[in-house]
């Protein structure tokens, strides 16, 4: 009955451990990940211990069994964990490396988008007509390029970047288009 007991629990803190283990490496908590490999080690020297002696079904069992709860209670542990973990981070000032990728990737599209949403705007004022309809400044968006020859690259090139700028401005609620003209826009304040 002890050799059962210690196999289940065992096999348990083994399971649960490379579970936790495995969360931490992908998430890229190294003191974690030592940690539960010291458990891992730790459990799986109790197994060796065990498992040479004799063996029966309950020890069997047991040792299946404690696998089996030990996977579902990582996996239902490891949220709170990384709750806790991130709490005592914030708390010391400290971020995962996760945490700074995304910092560092939020600050990059916030500054491509102060960069690119000016540069599409200029675009379509440089390369589009304006049009005054009720005392509202419109912009004719099918006449981009219109004042180049047929074939000539300066054309196409100002259809290209003014149809890529309503496209960016659209995707970021910034133009309006007039109701019944479609290809007429202005800029939301």
């Amino acid at each position: 009955m002890i050799d059962a007991l210690a196999l289940f629990a065992a096999s348990f803190v083994v399971v649960f451990a490379l579970g936790l283990q495995q969360m931490n490496v992908s998430a890229g908590y190294q003191r974690l990940a030592f940690c539960t490999s010291l458990a891992i080690g730790v459990a799986s020297l109790v197994q060796f211990k065990v498992l040479p002696g004799p063996t029966g079904p309950l020890t069997i069992g047991a040792y299946l069994v404690g696998s089996a709860f030990g996977i579902v209670a990582s996996m239902r542990t490891h949220p709170a964990l990384v709750r806790m973990l991130a709490d005592w981070r914030q708390r010391r000032g400290l971020s995962t490396p996760a945490q700074k990728a995304s910092d560092a990737l939020g600050e990059r599209l916030r500054l491509a988008l102060a960069i690119a949403e000016p540069a599409a705007i200029s675009d379509i004022e440089r390369f589009c007509p304006a049009v005054s309809l009720e005392s509202t400044r419109w912009y004719e968006t099918a006449l981009a390029g219109e004042d180049h020859d047929e074939g000539d690259p300066e054309g196409a090139y100002e259809r290209a970047a003014v149809e890529i700028a309503v496209r960016f401005l659209d995707a970021g609620h910034r133009l309006i288009h007039h109701p019944h003209l479609l290809t007429l826009v202005r800029f939301k304040p």
